[in-house]
């Protein structure tokens, strides 16, 4: 932020007057002027009111640029292999870029590229130069998230993370933004969603007891659904680790809908109980799955769908879609590389921001959604969890 500075007028009165034991005229007062600090002080001036016109947006990302650029005796390159975290914010970046080509000249980007030191990026998070940004994104390995979003409340600044397990970063720390949904917040939309869809059906919740994450998952789906309306009558847990698949029978309703939770990650397991379970008629059979059964090598998809799963995802991309097709293409000709999902959400973090600029200027607060490549029906629909939290 520009210092405001304050031109002074020196005014000077020179009265010239002649005590003489004649009549004289007394000399009118002389003001005189400096014309340099008027000129100076006009100039500032106006340098602020363009300032005003400026959104200044920041990178922080785990690069770790130093590491790949080391070389050997001969100048060859040392490590060619990227890391996961470093490549995906690699992509973040270049999305963005891609969407600034034909954006506002107003949004100027600046990166830092924050490595693998927590005390490195402790340090750039603190510096003063972060309070004169108007909104900082980070990109980071999530043990940096809270330290990340603490900062921002102490700092005085707004800071987007861009993916957390958890909203509990966001409590106290009213200016972080969470800019997908926490695996708490899926799990609640998604069983919204069934509710609206299966308001007859009968539901099952099927976990084991040794699994607390299992377990975990199962008892928020149950709560979740009874603080819906549905009658706990029809709402039956399952611990499939002492009944198994014969208390999975006992409390199946044959000609109704039976909506299946199924809170399970063990792939060989899950790969037996899909089977068991297409052997009852395919319309009474509803099974809600977790979004990491997408990236699962054994398992049916065919089989998936005659079970009418689904799963849900904060990542999702529709590459049909026209859009996200052009989007494609241009990355893959620019960058000789296929897009990583961060790659979309860097370009819709950009247009994010130049479509509410002009309106809203650096108010965060006040952005509106609109349609993205990662959500074309809504985009981003922020809401603050709580009076002292930030926004998920």
């Amino acid at each position: 932020m520009m210092n405001r500075y304050s031109g002074f007028l020196l005014v000077v009165l020179i009265i010239a007057s002649c005590a003489t034991r004649r009549t004289t005229t007394t000399t009118a007062p002389v003001v005189v002027q400096s014309p340099v600090k008027d000129t100076v002080t006009t100039i500032i001036k106006e340098e602020k009111a363009k300032d005003k016109s400026i959104f200044n947006l920041q990178l922080f990302l785990s690069l770790n640029a130093a590491h790949y650029l080391e070389t050997d005796s001969n100048g060859n390159l040392i490590n060619t292999i990227s890391d996961p975290v470093h490549l995906s914010s690699l992509h973040l970046y270049e999305g963005l870029l891609l969407a600034s080509q034909h954006g506002d000249s107003s949004i100027h980007i600046s990166v830092t590229d924050a490595g693998a030191d927590s005390l490195r990026f402790l340090k750039l998070l603190n510096d003063k130069k972060s309070k004169e940004k108007d909104l900082v994104i980070s990109y980071l390995n999530p043990s940096m998230n809270a330290m990340a979003a603490v900062s921002s409340t102490d700092k005085n600044y707004p800071l987007i993370v861009t993916q957390h397990n958890a909203s509990s970063l966001l409590f106290g720390n009213k200016n972080a933004w969470l800019a997908t949904p926490s695996n708490k917040t899926q799990c609640r939309q998604m069983a919204s969603y069934i509710q609206l869809k299966q308001p007859s059906s009968e539901f099952r919740f099927i976990y084991r007891e040794g699994n607390k994450k299992e377990a975990d998952l199962a008892d928020l789906f149950y709560s979740e659904i009874l603080a819906l309306g549905i009658d706990s009558a029809r709402c039956i847990k399952i611990n499939y680790s002492n009944d198994g698949w014969g208390a999975i029978q006992k409390n199946w309703k044959a000609g109704k809908r039976n909506v299946i939770f199924l809170p399970i990650a063990d792939e060989s397991l899950l790969a037996s109980l899909l089977t068991k379970l297409n052997t009852h008629e395919q319309s009474e059979i509803f099974l809600i799955g977790l979004p990491n059964w997408e990236f699962f090598e054994t398992i049916d998809f065919t089989l998936l769908e005659s079970l009418n799963t689904h799963i849900f995802s904060s990542t999702f991309i529709d590459y049909d879609d026209l859009n996200v097709r052009a989007f494609r293409k241009n990355f893959i000709e620019t960058y000789h590389a296929d897009p990583l999902p961060t790659a979309f959400v860097g370009y819709d973090y950009y247009n994010w921001v130049s479509a509410n600029f002009s309106k809203h200027g650096n108010r965060i607060a006040e952005y509106e959604s609109i349609p993205n490549l990662t959500s074309p029906t809504s985009g981003f629909r922020f809401k603050r969890i709580c009076d002292n939290c930030g926004f998920e």
